[in-house]
């Protein structure tokens, strides 16, 4: 089993490479390492080393810190949220990237909100074949002809 912290530094890999446009082949080429090995970083398949991270931060012209950005200890369903999205989509490397230039931290803990509420609820609802719209999460943002509810 990936252990959280790999598994976020490895997302954090991919969003921040695809972010700055290079390609897996390139940072493997810098990095010294085959585009199989970076894939299996950003999967958090294998760990990556502190001086292969140090390295990597180095490549893509960052500090190594951007990596742990975001990390926090998940709640339970922050967790549940998490395995929902996947940046492996092309829908949850949209969210992942638009998320990445958001720079208010309010925003950022209220959409983590939303993205979590609806994961939880989308799980109760799978439990039931239950289908879920998002007319039916109270609260939240809906964004159909310019009107919230």
């Amino acid at each position: 089993m990936t252990h959280p912290v790999d598994l976020h530094v490895g997302r954090r890999l991919h969003s921040i490479r695809t972010w700055r446009g290079v390609t897996q082949h390139a940072l493997a080429i810098a990095a010294g390492v085959s585009p199989q090995q970076i894939q299996k970083y950003e999967n958090g398949q294998t760990r990556i080393s502190a001086s292969r991270l140090f390295q990597l931060a180095d490549n893509l012209n960052i500090d190594v810190s951007e990596f742990f950005r975001g990390l926090s200890k998940p709640s339970a369903s922050e967790k549940n949220a998490a395995a929902q999205l996947s940046p492996t989509t092309p829908q949850g490397l949209e969210v992942v990237c638009a998320f990445e230039t958001i720079l208010d931290e309010n925003t950022r803990k209220y959409l983590l909100g939303i993205i979590t509420a609806l994961a939880s609820e989308q799980a109760a609802h799978d439990a039931e074949r239950t289908p879920i719209s998002p007319r039916q999460t109270p609260g939240l943002l809906y964004a159909q002809n310019g009107r919230t509810e």
